[in-house]
């Protein structure tokens, strides 16, 4: 009874071992892993179309589909993942912005379709529908947003359904409207990032 008590154990700890090797080798992987390559891509507000000039989109595109062409055989091989997000800032409805931050990626998508190819296992898209991590990110470092502290804390309250009203009545309109025209054009785009 003891040795089958003891074989079993032997057996839960080899599963264990396993498990975490796993994981630990998952962990490694993506660790490992450096973004090689990105393009940006802007769009006019409302819109899905892609504008080769607008904000300089048809330069990059074309020197970013050049330099994955001429990547070499054996690098192309070593592509790990590669990771897409198209985004709409937070003016407008949340349902029109969702279908608008999923066309933004169609629509460059398939202007890609046929210059480059990747597996599908490596591809991955996020449409994020209003993109307020992003103001977040682009409006923390400027000290001249109007009521700085208090227009941080409602673009950060992710569980506030009325933020974005509660953004556009604060100082009577003018974080919103300054933020409206300094970061939402940066919010309404399409990047993707290659990593290997």
């Amino acid at each position: 009874r003891d040795n089958r008590i003891m074989r079993n154990i032997n057996k839960i700890l080899a599963c264990l071992l396993a498990l975490i090797t796993c994981a630990c080798a998952h962990v490694y992987a993506q660790e490992s892993q450096q973004m090689s390559d990105s393009l940006m891509v802007y769009f006019h507000q409302g819109k899905s179309d892609f504008d080769p000039d607008f904000k300089g989109n048809g330069e990059r595109y074309e020197k970013f589909i050049s330099r994955l062409q001429n990547m070499s055989a054996s690098e192309a091989r070593r592509v790990a993942k590669v990771q897409i997000y198209s985004s709409a800032s937070p003016e407008g409805s949340v349902a029109f912005n969702e279908k608008l931050a999923q066309n933004r990626a169609k629509s460059v998508i398939e202007r890609m379709h046929g210059s480059l190819m990747f597996q599908d296992s490596i591809v991955f898209i996020q449409h994020i529908t209003e993109d307020w991590e992003g103001l977040a990110r682009l409006a923390e470092n400027d000290p001249a947003v109007p009521s700085k502290a208090e227009a941080m804390a409602i673009i950060r309250d992710a569980a506030d359904p009325d933020r974005k009203v509660r953004l556009q009545r604060l100082d009577e309109g003018r974080a919103w409207q300054y933020l409206y025209e300094k970061y939402f054009p940066q919010l309404r785009s399409f990047r993707i990032y290659v990593y290997v």
